[in-house]
């Protein structure tokens, strides 16, 4: 029976020429994978944030009603046995807060309440809009 014959050795790279192949890739792949993961973290824990969020709200209009006084209207959802505080600002032409305005919504029958809120202001406004709501 014939022996087969033995398999070439792999070919020798000059490492002066080439480099070692077995160096240098390890730390950036360890580096990538750990800015990959906390990446991925970020995501998850960003987006249950928002999932998670117990009050939502959204602008419906509001009314400049002279140079001292913006009407604003919105509408918030929560849960009807809970409490929220919304931040109400009225702006400028500039973007600049001139008023600011804090709102306590206590419980309700429905989940979405719709609220209008008064914001004296220091200087004529051009806009009125909720800045913010938390559940209080």
């Amino acid at each position: 029976m014939p022996v087969p014959p033995e398999p070439a050795p792999p070919p020798v790279r000059p490492a002066e020429r080439y480099g070692d192949r077995r160096t240098g890739r390890g730390p950036l792949v360890a580096v990538l994978a750990v800015v990959a993961a906390t990446f991925v973290a970020w995501v998850v824990w960003a987006g249950l944030g928002v999932a998670g969020r117990d009050v939502r709200w959204s602008d419906v209009g509001y009314d400049v009603v002279d140079d001292t006084t913006v009407v604003v209207t919105f509408t918030v959802v929560k849960d009807p046995k809970g409490t929220a505080v919304c931040t109400v600002e009225a702006l400028n032409s500039q973007f600049a807060e001139v008023g600011l305005a804090t709102v306590e919504i206590g419980p309700a029958e429905q989940r979405a309440v719709q609220r209008t809120a008064t914001v004296r202001t220091a200087e004529r406004a051009v806009t009125g809009v909720v800045e913010s709501c938390t559940a209080g």
